[in-house]
């Protein structure tokens, strides 16, 4: 007979998430607060929309829809999940956690379509904008959302059924936060297949689909807006699809992380999944209505007019206005005026919800940062000596300082709430200023800390004991109050009877002061006598107390305790350079720097008190491994031990990383993540160049954008584990990822080597038949290059992953490398090895000699050509248009070449040299790529210059 109580179970335990049980409260602090995000902000989209009649557009209807089904999203689970952290309420019924899968994989389904219909909303007001009005009418737009709700329900609800016919004969423990489709079926006794193959074709047939018709939709978006003349009308036709944008790679990138990490990632730890797992039905529910509300001018407009406090007015003054009111007051009613306007970046307003973006991220990374610095040192009683209390200390002076003038700054940024009260204006002057002194002197007690450390080791516990850190901080606050307080005195003695217009995000000192129409020479000497009597005091006596050090350390007989005596010392090094090298530039800048534009020094002003906080953090955590390990074990739940290099898990294997030098792998990270970024930021520039100048619109710069977009694959595919090997030691990589990280990055190579050629054809092209250039380079040739680039890479490195799947791992899985490298791979195999070996020479010789083949053949013929001009001045103008891809060729090939012959025949180079090398050939070209490009080539180098000096004169202008 059949148990009919596994056919119908009363209840299941919904544990959390596993491994992180201590935390739940804590844990719930943060959703609790994104919840509450959600909630409010869509809910005032949903109010605003309704009551402003003005709205009532196809583009808002959607956005109302999408702030309902986002609600219904977060309500599906959140309210569960804090219950469950708080209150330990696992218990969920067997109806009811039918109920909320439905709704969480029914409201998923519905946001995606919904972004397909916004996505379908911007095609026609882009590409049709005259038809816009008769193609989406109401008739269609009901349609739309009926056929989206349909959709969605109907590909969901077989989701219910296909459980309902399970049985739950075994555990009834879910080891999750919700009810989820596949997480609910595995608790099953009987065949699940079903549930798996269709769990798997619904997002194939929903979300997939969705995702490559929106893809569809932005071509033909790009495609419409390039042929528009005018470069504003393509910027604001772009601007119209930027939160559109936003809410798309928010929406899906957490979603497909977690959908595929559930089905194959199964090397990661399972409270990464989970956390991620909520993450993505959190998330973009808070930051839509922010994204909306912010980067579109009628929401931000009527959220202003309708929580204004002055009600009257009928919209936002702007900054013209503000500026044309402040001077038009009496010059007698002002002595202490009531107000001030910050007037934010001048030259970049139009770009200031643009720049707010990367503040905003810095600022969130300060705050968890430095938050997450404190908990760990005041729950860890291990970390409660001097030099971590210390640190507690830099922690919370960094947290108000970023805090004194962050919050602001958004403001002014996304809400243009340029107006600050006198009396705000100076408090907050007084906490900038107070609080730097006091991080100035914190790290000047941390200097004296490790002088005390390495000078006088046996005296350490007795000379900083508990009692005289106590005075030490009391020391640094008073400090600060009592050098700063004076400013306050200085500003108010001062009549301000001209404009109220501070051309900076907060008030600052001198800022304030130049605004007087009275002599401000006290205020000059006595700011600069503080700087000098407070920071430069404390540079010399931290210069000293590392003299003392260097001088202590070098005496040291032993190599080996000379270098850990330093090591206990980079971090503060470190943070004393971030911390005083752009405070010092801007402090000088402020005061003789009078060539220096107004928007460079503001930039500056405000990153010397943001960097600090934001890196302190990452570098204590990075370079301290008491503070590193403490994180590992919080966060993945368990010890991070040294690999066995015995490891016979054939779906494992572990990255060794640079043998001989895991000593240096936290400093040789610090280059690693310079290039990445320096990748990131220069190729970005060079594609955002090229799309947005039509003059560039040309096959050598087309070419170029190819190149850069294979170079930020090539990086994606390497640096960011990499990273992970050389600051946490997170080694461990899954076989399959490992196979799929070795064929993108040979295939990207190989991709690479094409593009050079293509490169070099077209020098060849332009400066031997320069007549026929345009005929034989069409748009159509140049679009079969980069599609037998793609196809040519993709399939020479497809038998790989074949071939080393065949083989057998039975003895060790440690790869002493930093990436998946073929023959790092192959030469783990205890197999034969040979068709591995013959394959990837021959694949190599077939693309880089045949590549360098025809470069070195096209360049002979170039050469020939050039020769023959009569004129000197022509041969020079021919050959420097060649000299950005003979720097680029050299920078790719030759390190390339090296690490391969070396890996095939030279075994008596030593293993760290050849994988430093392996990993300067992927890293060097792409940061140095978009470098070499833009400074060599004159018209990026020209486009590039004028982006970043644009409406220089209007900046200038409004700051005076």
């Amino acid at each position: 007979m059949y148990n009919l109580s596994c056919y119908n179970p009363s209840s299941f335990i919904l544990v959390g998430i596993p491994g992180l049980e201590k935390f739940h409260i804590w844990i719930g602090i943060p959703f609790c607060v994104i919840y509450v995000v959600a909630i409010v902000g869509n809910c005032i989209l949903l109010y605003l929309i309704a009551v402003e009649r003005s709205l009532h557009e196809p583009m808002f209807f959607f956005l109302s829809m999408l702030a309902t089904t986002d609600l219904i999203l977060s309500t599906a689970t959140v309210p569960k999940l804090l219950s469950n952290l708080w209150r330990g309420s696992q218990e969920i019924t067997f109806s009811g956690c039918l109920t909320q899968m439905f709704f969480l994989h029914f409201s998923f389904a519905v946001d995606s379509a919904i972004l397909l219909a916004m996505a379908f909303d911007r095609y026609v007001a882009i590409c049709f904008p005259l038809r816009y009005t008769t193609i989406l009418t109401p008739q269609v737009i009901i349609k739309l959302v009926a056929s989206i709700v349909v959709r969605s329900f109907s590909v969901i609800l077989p989701d219910v059924f296909l459980l309902k016919r399970l049985p739950f004969c075994g555990t009834r423990i879910i080891p999750h936060t919700y009810c989820e489709h596949i997480g609910v079926a595995r608790l099953s006794s009987a065949d699940i297949s079903i549930n798996i193959w269709y769990g798997f074709a619904v997002p194939l047939m929903t979300v997939i689909s969705d995702v490559i018709f929106i893809a569809v939709s932005y071509t033909f978006i790009l495609h419409a807006v390039f042929q528009l003349s005018s470069q504003g009308a393509r910027q604001k036709a772009l601007s119209t699809c930027g939160s559109h944008v936003c809410v798309i790679l928010m929406f899906y990138t957490p979603a497909f992380f977690s959908i595929l990490a559930h089905r194959f990632g199964h090397s990661v730890p399972r409270n990464v999944l989970i956390l991620f797992a909520n993450l993505y039905v959190t998330i973009p529910p808070a930051l839509n209505p922010i994204v909306y509300g912010v980067k579109t001018k009628q929401i931000q407009d009527r959220f202003i007019l309708l929580f204004s406090l002055k009600k009257t007015q009928k919209r936002k003054p702007s900054v013209l206005c503000i500026i044309m009111l402040s001077a038009s007051v009496p010059n007698g009613t002002a002595f202490h005026p009531s107000t001030f306007i910050l007037l934010g970046i001048p030259g970049m307003q139009d770009q200031h919800i643009w720049v707010a973006i990367p503040f905003c991220s810095m600022y969130i990374l300060a705050l968890v940062g430095n938050g997450a610095i404190l908990y760990i040192i005041m729950t860890d009683r291990a970390l409660h000596e001097p030099m971590y209390l210390f640190l507690c200390l830099l922690s919370i002076t960094d947290l108000v300082l970023c805090s004194t003038t962050l919050p602001k700054m958004l403001t002014i940024f996304w809400l243009r709430s340029h107006i600050i009260s006198y009396h705000g204006c100076l408090t907050q002057m007084f906490f900038v200023h107070a609080v730097f002194s006091t991080e100035s002197a914190v790290l000047l007690a941390m200097a004296f800390d490790r002088y005390v450390a390495v000078c006088r080791p046996l005296h350490y516990t007795s000379i900083l004991n508990a009692m005289m850190i106590g005075k030490i901080g009391l020391a640094c606050v008073v400090r600060g109050l009592i050098f700063v307080f004076p400013f306050v005195i200085l500003i108010e003695r001062l009549p301000f009877c001209g404009h109220h217009i501070i051309p900076h995000t907060y008030c600052e000192h001198m800022g304030i002061a130049k605004l007087a129409c009275a002599s401000i020479k006290p205020n000059t000497i006595y700011g600069l006598t503080v700087a000098l009597s407070v920071t430069g005091m404390d540079v010399v006596l931290i210069a000293t107390s590392y003299g003392l050090i260097l001088r202590a350390v070098l005496r040291l007989p032993s190599k080996d305790a000379q270098f850990r005596a330093f090591s206990t010392c980079g971090a503060h090094v470190c943070v004393i350079l971030v911390f005083y090298i752009p405070a010092f530039f801007s402090f000088f800048v402020h005061r003789f720097g009078h060539q220096v534009l107004p928007r460079v020094h503001i930039i500056l002003a405000n990153l010397y008190l943001l960097v600090p906080p934001v890196l302190n953090p990452l570098v204590y955590g990075i370079n301290t491994k008491q503070i590193r390990l403490r994180i590992m074990l919080r966060t993945l739940g368990q010890t991070m031990e040294s690999p066995n290099h015995t490891n016979l898990d054939p779906s494992v294997f572990f990255l060794l990383g640079i043998p001989g030098l895991e000593q240096f792998h936290l400093w040789l990270s610090l280059p690693v993540c310079c290039l990445g970024t320096a990748t990131i930021v220069g190729n970005i520039t060079i594609l955002v160049v090229v799309a947005t100048e039509p003059v560039l619109h040309k096959p050598v710069y087309l070419f170029l954008c190819m190149l850069s977009t294979i170079d930020l694959a090539a990086s994606f595919s390497t640096v960011p584990k990499l990273l992970a090997i050389l600051w946490c030691g997170a080694g461990y990589i899954s076989a399959s990822a490992c196979l799929a990280q070795m064929f993108f990055i040979h295939a990207f190579c190989m991709m690479e080597s094409t593009v050079l050629l293509a490169m070099a054809f077209d020098r060849y092209v332009a400066i031997c038949h320069p007549l026929r250039y345009a005929t034989i380079l069409t748009d159509t040739i140049i679009v079969r290059i980069g599609v037998v680039a793609m196809v040519r890479g993709s399939m020479l490195m497809l038998p790989c992953p074949f071939l080393i799947g065949r083989l057998s791992f039975c003895q060790s899985h440690v790869i002493p490398h930093t990436y998946c490298e073929h023959m790092a791979v192959v030469k783990l195999a205890c197999g034969d090895t040979r068709p591995n070996r013959v394959y990837g020479l021959t694949a190599a010789l077939l693309v880089i000699g045949v590549d360098l083949f025809c470069i070195g053949l096209s360049y002979v013929f170039i050469a020939r050509a050039v020769f023959r001009l009569s004129s000197h001045e022509a041969r020079s103008k021919a050959i420097g248009t060649c000299g950005s891809h003979v720097c680029v060729i050299l920078i790719s090939y030759t390190p390339a070449l090296f690490s391969f012959f070396t890996h095939r025949f030279g075994h008596h180079v030593p293993l760290h040299i050849h994988i430093v090398l392996a990993n300067v050939y992927l890293l060097f070209p792409p940061a140095l790529n978009p470098v070499v490009y833009g400074v060599k080539t004159k018209e990026i180098r020209e486009r590039v210059v004028r982006v970043f000096q644009k409406r220089q004169g209007t900046g200038v202008k409004a700051s005076e």
